[in-house]
């Protein structure tokens, strides 16, 4: 016999100064951007947030609940995130069962759940385990998990394990061993905008003579690269590799050929 653990246990009080409340905040606002399903543990977290922030902070917090709570409901993504999280903080396996962007079949399997993040680039929140299937560490969007179980197997996490330096080589959650060098070249009418922020941990930035920049980083993927670049327009030019050129060129072709007429 065993006691089962709580399905949502509590954790210890934890008292914050102004600034790392306002931290707190300002990291929860972030997720509300970049995850778009409706999140009930996100409005009670910034709804307890709001006892400790002072007035004028605390309404800003309350209207940004409110906002959320006004979403359409998410029943499955819900049950998702509190099964997943169980598991991962338990170190605990879980049952999932899973549709892939490119399949129509929706298939199981059995994830160790080693680490959970959320990507700006595709608005989304990913479970990062180990996968029985594959054999390996895998990465699965969570709003496309339309079940999740909690099983009784428990694992280890390995020792050499890291997830944010996992995520280091991805340009979102994309991530491997091996690596593409992606070389941008930016207008001058954009080039302050791409200095003002890091963009990757391996970026390197080099001015040009007619005043715009390069930006050189290296990432496991360009798929999520790709995206981004094509949100310049104009402003930014690929200069390697030559795939994500061409790729990026014939997006652009496309799309004038649709505005062709006007």
């Amino acid at each position: 016999w065993k006691i089962a653990p709580e399905a949502n246990p509590s954790l210890p009080p934890v008292r914050f100064t102004l600034n790392e409340a306002a931290a707190i905040y300002l990291a929860a606002r972030l997720l509300v951007r970049y995850s778009d399903e409706h999140n009930p543990y996100i409005v009670q977290a910034l709804t307890k947030l709001t006892g400790v922030l002072p007035d004028a902070i605390a309404g800003h917090v309350h209207s940004i609940s409110r906002s959320l709570s006004r979403r359409p409901d998410a029943p499955t993504f819900t049950q998702v995130f509190a099964v997943v999280t169980l598991g991962w903080a338990t170190r605990r396996k879980v049952r999932i069962w899973y549709q892939s962007s490119g399949s129509q079949n929706v298939h199981e399997y059995l994830v160790a759940p080693y680490f959970i993040d959320v990507s700006g680039a595709g608005y989304a929140t990913y479970l990062v385990g180990h996968a029985t299937y594959f054999d390996k560490v895998h990465t699965f969007k969570m709003e496309r998990i339309s079940r999740a179980e909690l099983t009784e197997e428990e694992f280890e996490l390995p020792v050499d394990f890291d997830g944010p330096a996992l995520l280091e080589s991805a340009w979102g959650v994309m991530f491997g061993e091996q690596q593409t060098e992606v070389v941008l070249r930016f207008a001058p009418a954009v080039t302050r905008r791409v200095k003002e922020s890091v963009w990757h941990p391996t970026q390197v930035l080099e001015d040009c003579e007619d005043g715009g920049c390069i930006l050189r980083v290296r990432v496991a993927h360009t798929l999520e690269i790709r995206h981004w670049v094509l949100q310049w327009g104009a402003g930014c030019e690929v200069l390697e590799p030559p795939e994500l050129r061409e790729e990026v060129a014939g997006e652009l072709r496309r799309a004038a050929e649709r505005y062709g007429d006007q």
